[in-house]
C-alpha cells in the first residue's frame, strides 16, 4: 500500500499550486521559491536512489546523473533567477553562463535517461509486444515530442543563430527535453513489462514524470488553442513542472524502498 501512496503526492502539489495560484493577487511571485523547491526535491529523490546502489552497480550512475540534473538547474535558478520567456534580458555574460550551466544539465539528464531507458536490455528483461511494435512506440514518441518541442527548438535555434544569447538556455533546454522525451517509450515498455512486482513503482513514476515534463513543453500549445491569457498559461506550466518533478522525486524514494525490501527477501 505505500507505493501507490507515493503517487498522491505528485497530484496533491499540482492541486495545492493550483489553489495556492487561484487565492494569490500576483501568482508570479510564488513561483521562484516553488520551484526552487520543486527542483531541489527531486533532486533530493534522484540522488537518494542512487546512494541505495553500491559503487559500479548500472543504476547508482542512472540516478545519480537525474540528481545532477536537478541539482544544475536548481543551482542555476537560485544564482541568476528563473527568467521566465526572458522578460527582463540577462546581460550577454550572464546569459551564456546560464545556457552553458543548462546545457550540462541537460545533458546529465539525457545520459540518465539513456542509462534507464537500456536498463530492460542490461537486466535481459522481455519487454511486451514484438520487437516491430517496440520499434513502432518508440517512433510515436518520437514524433510526439518533435510535434509537441520541435517548433519551439527551431525558433529558439533561428534566435540563437541570429544572435540572441538569451535562447542559449532555452535552446538546451529543447534539445534536452526532446530526447529524453523519446525515451519515455523504452521506459513506459519497461514500467509495463515489470507489472506485478515492486520495480513497477519507480518505473512508472518515472514515466509519469516524463509524461509531466511532455504536458510542460505542451503547455504553451494548449494555452494557444484554449485562448488562455498569459498568467493562465504560465500557471498550467508550472502546474506540469510540479508534476513532473515530484514524480521524479517519488520515483527516487521508490527505488530507494524497492531495494530496501528486496534486501529484506520481499518479491520483486
Amino acid at each position: 500500500m505505500k507505493y501507490p501512496l507515493l503517487f498522491v503526492l505528485p497530484l496533491a502539489g499540482a492541486v495545492t499550486l493550483g489553489v495556492w495560484q487561484s487565492h494569490t493577487a500576483d501568482p508570479a511571485s510564488l513561483y521562484r521559491g516553488w520551484v526552487l523547491a520543486l527542483k531541489a526535491i527531486a533532486a533530493g529523490g534522484a540522488a537518494a536512489a542512487g546512494l541505495r546502489f553500491y559503487a559500479g552497480d548500472y543504476l547508482r550512475a542512472a540516478w545519480l546523473l537525474t540528481a545532477l540534473c536537478y541539482a544544475l538547474l536548481f543551482s542555476k535558478d537560485l544564482l541568476f533567477g528563473l527568467g521566465w520567456r526572458a522578460m527582463e534580458p540577462f546581460p550577454t555574460t550572464v546569459a551564456i553562463v546560464r545556457g552553458l550551466i543548462t546545457l550540462a544539465a541537460n545533458l546529465a539528464g539525457v545520459l540518465g535517461a539513456l542509462l534507464l531507458a537500456r536498463a530492460w536490455r542490461v537486466a535481459e528483461i522481455l519487454l511486451p509486444g514484438t520487437p516491430r511494435q517496440s520499434t513502432l512506440v518508440l517512433v510515436l514518441a518520437a514524433v510526439l515530442a518533435f510535434a509537441t518541442a520541435g517548433h519551439a527548438t527551431l525558433v529558439d535555434l533561428k534566435e540563437l543563430w541570429d544572435g540572441n544569447a538569451q535562447r542559449l538556455v532555452s535552446v538546451a533546454s529543447d534539445v534536452g527535453d526532446i530526447v529524453s522525451l523519446i525515451l519515455i517509450a523504452p521506459v513506459l515498455l519497461t514500467a509495463i513489462a515489470l507489472r506485478g512486482g515492486l520495480l513497477f513503482w519507480p518505473w512508472a513514476f518515472m514515466a509519469a514524470s516524463q509524461l509531466g515534463w511532455l504536458l510542460y513543453d505542451a503547455a504553451t500549445t494548449i494555452t494557444t488553442l484554449a485562448h488562455l491569457d498569459a498568467a493562465r498559461g504560465r500557471g498550467l506550466e508550472e502546474i506540469c513542472r510540479t508534476l513532473a518533478c515530484l514524480f521524479a522525486f517519488t520515483s527516487g524514494i521508490a527505488q530507494r524502498m524497492v531495494m530496501t525490501d528486496m534486501r529484506r527477501g520481499h518479491r520483486a
